[in-house]
C-alpha cells in the first residue's frame, strides 16, 4: 500500500520520490472532442477538433488542488474534472473560465495514488480510488452520488463510457449499465487495464495477450498470444488497432486481428511498459519510452499509415509521460526536470517549453487550452495573442514581459514585452555565470507592444538569461540554446 502525503514544505526531491510510485501504472488523461470511433479518449490522446491552440503559449489560469497533485483530468462542456491525491482520494469539478470549484467528492476509505481518470458524459461523472470501495456515479453538475457499485479498488482501472454502457477492467472485464451500475456481462481477465472500445468491439491487452471481445455479449472475437511479448497501450481508429510491445509497435486489423505492419523499436528498452503510451492523429503515431539503454527518456513519431519511423527526440534524463497531440503539435511532460515540451508533429522541432512548475502526468487539450498538471495545481496555457493578452495588460496599465518563442531555440528566438508608458529600456542577455553577453535594447521606447529578435548564432549551447530593466520594472527569464 502506498500512502501519499504531500505538504507544501516538501522538497522537490521528496516529490520525485512520490512520482516514482505514481508512475507504476499508466497515467491516461481525457479531453473533450477526442475522436470517439473507439469511445476511448484516454488511449487515443488526440484533440482531433482543436484548431486554435498553437505555440507560442502563455500561462493564463491556475486551478488550485488544495496541496495535492492531479492523478487524472477530464474536460467536458466547460468543466474541468480532476482526481487529486491527498491523504485520501478527492475528485473536484471546476469552472474552466474562472477556476472556481463547483463541487468536490471524497472517495470513502481511500488513500494513496488515485490513478483513475474521471469518465464523463452529459449527466454523470464516474470515479473511484486506490483502496476505495468501488465505482461511484456522481451528478455532473452537483457531485451528488447517484449510484454505487462495490467493485473494490479501481487503481489503474479507468472506466470507459460507451453510450448506455460502462466498461471497466480489474481482474474481470465488466460491462455495466450506466443508469444503475448493474452488471450486463463479465469475463475473467488476469490484470487491471484501460480498454479501448469502438462501434462493435472492446480491446484489452496484458498478460502477454491482446484480445478483442464483442462489446455487446462479451464473446471473444479474436486474440493474439505471444509468450515473449507484453502488449501495452492501445489506440484505435476506424480501421486499425495500434499497440506496442517490448520490441515493436504494431498496427493490427480490427476485424481479424491480423498484423498490418510492424515497426521495430530498436531505440532503447522500456523499463515499464505500463508507463509508456501511444498518441495517434490522422497520419502520425507518437510513443514515449520511459528509459532507453542510456537511462534517458525518448519521444518517437512514426507514419501511422506505413509504420515508417520519422523522427525522435532524446531527453537528457529518464522519464516521459504519455504524449498528447493537438493541432499539429505533440506535447509531453518530462519527469526528472518536471517540464512540459511541445514538438512540431511533422518535423520534430521544439516549439514550446516551460519548466516554471513541477509538472507531471499527461497534458490534455480542450476548449483552445492546454491543461498541464503540476504539484498543487493545474496550469492552463493559451495562445500568446496580441488581440487579447496585450489589450488586457494595456487596460490594466501593466508592464509585461512575455515568454520568448521558441524556447529552447536554435539559433534565434523572439522576445516580446509591453510598456504601459514611454520609458528607457535595457534588454540584455547573460550567461550562467552572470556575465553580459549581448545587449539587444538600450534606449528610450514608446508605450505599447515591442518585439525583438535574439540571434545567438555566435553563442555556445547552454542556459542563458535575458533581463529587461525599465524605470519601475525589471524581470529576468531563463532560455535554453540547443545547437
Amino acid at each position: 500500500m502506498i500512502t501519499t502525503r504531500l505538504l507544501s514544505v516538501f522538497t522537490f526531491t521528496v516529490v520525485k520520490f512520490v512520482f516514482f510510485f505514481y508512475l507504476c501504472s499508466s497515467i491516461n488523461l481525457l479531453a473533450q472532442n477526442w475522436p470517439m470511433a473507439n469511445c476511448n479518449r484516454e488511449r487515443t490522446s488526440w484533440a482531433q477538433y482543436e484548431t486554435v491552440l498553437k505555440p507560442p503559449l502563455e500561462k493564463t489560469m491556475e486551478f488550485s488542488l488544495f496541496g495535492g497533485y492531479q492523478s487524472g483530468m477530464s474536460f467536458y462542456n466547460g468543466m474541468l474534472f480532476v482526481s487529486i491525491e491527498l491523504d485520501f482520494n478527492r475528485f473536484v469539478a471546476f469552472n474552466y473560465n474562472d477556476t472556481t470549484k463547483v463541487w468536490h467528492f471524497d472517495i470513502p476509505n481511500s488513500e494513496g495514488s488515485v490513478n483513475v481518470v474521471p469518465a464523463v458524459n452529459d449527466t454523470l461523472v464516474l470515479c473511484g480510488g486506490q483502496n476505495g470501495l468501488g465505482l461511484y456515479a456522481l451528478d455532473k453538475l452537483t457531485g451528488v452520488e447517484k449510484w454505487f457499485n462495490g467493485l473494490g479498488s479501481l487503481y489503474s482501472a479507468n472506466p470507459i463510457i460507451d453510450s448506455s454502457r460502462i466498461y471497466i477492467v480489474r481482474d474481470t472485464i465488466l460491462c455495466l449499465n450506466i443508469h444503475n451500475g448493474s452488471v450486463i456481462w463479465s469475463k475473467s481477465f488476469p490484470r487491471r487495464a484501460t480498454p479501448a472500445v469502438d462501434d462493435k468491439q472492446i480491446y484489452v491487452c496484458g498478460d502477454r495477450r491482446l484480445i478483442a471481445f464483442d462489446k455487446f455479449t462479451g464473446d471473444i472475437k479474436w486474440q493474439i498470444y505471444n509468450s515473449q511479448r507484453s502488449y501495452a497501450s492501445i489506440a484505435v481508429d476506424n480501421n486499425f488497432l495500434y499497440t506496442y510491445s517490448n520490441d515493436s509497435i504494431l498496427a493490427i486489423t480490427k476485424d481479424s486481428g491480423k498484423v498490418h505492419w510492424v515497426s521495430p523499436n530498436t531505440y532503447g528498452t522500456v523499463s515499464d511498459l505500463s508507463n509508456g503510451a501511444i498518441a495517434i492523429s490522422d497520419s502520425f503515431l507518437c510513443y514515449a519510452i520511459w528509459e532507453n539503454a542510456d537511462n534517458k527518456g525518448q519521444l518517437h513519431t512514426i507514419d501511422k499509415i506505413t509504420g515508417s519511423h520519422l523522427w525522435q527526440y532524446t531527453f537528457d534524463t529518464t522519464g516521459t509521460f504519455t504524449p498528447m497531440i493537438a493541432n499539429g503539435t505533440v506535447y509531453i511532460v518530462q519527469w526528472v526536470t518536471a517540464s512540459v515540451w511541445g514538438f512540431d508533429l511533422r518535423t520534430g522541432d521544439i516549439v514550446f517549453y516551460d519548466n516554471s512548475e513541477q509538472y507531471l502526468g499527461q497534458p490534455i487539450a480542450a476548449n483552445n487550452t492546454l491543461y498541464v498538471g503540476a504539484l498543487g495545481k493545474v496550469t492552463a496555457f493559451n495562445n500568446l495573442s496580441t488581440d487579447i493578452n496585450f489589450s488586457f495588460v494595456e487596460k490594466q496599465k501593466l508592464f509585461k514581459l512575455f515568454p520568448n518563442y521558441p524556447n529552447p531555440f536554435n539559433p534565434s528566438t523572439t522576445i516580446s514585452f509591453f510598456l504601459p508608458h514611454d520609458d528607457f529600456v535595457k534588454l540584455a542577455v547573460y550567461n550562467i555565470q552572470g556575465e553580459e553577453v549581448e545587449v539587444l535594447i538600450n534606449n528610450e521606447l514608446p508605450a505599447g507592444l515591442h518585439k525583438t529578435l535574439l540571434n545567438a548564432s555566435t553563442l555556445a549551447s547552454g542556459v542563458y538569461f535575458y533581463k529587461i530593466t525599465a524605470s519601475n520594472f525589471n524581470r529576468t527569464k531563463k532560455i535554453a540554446l540547443i545547437k
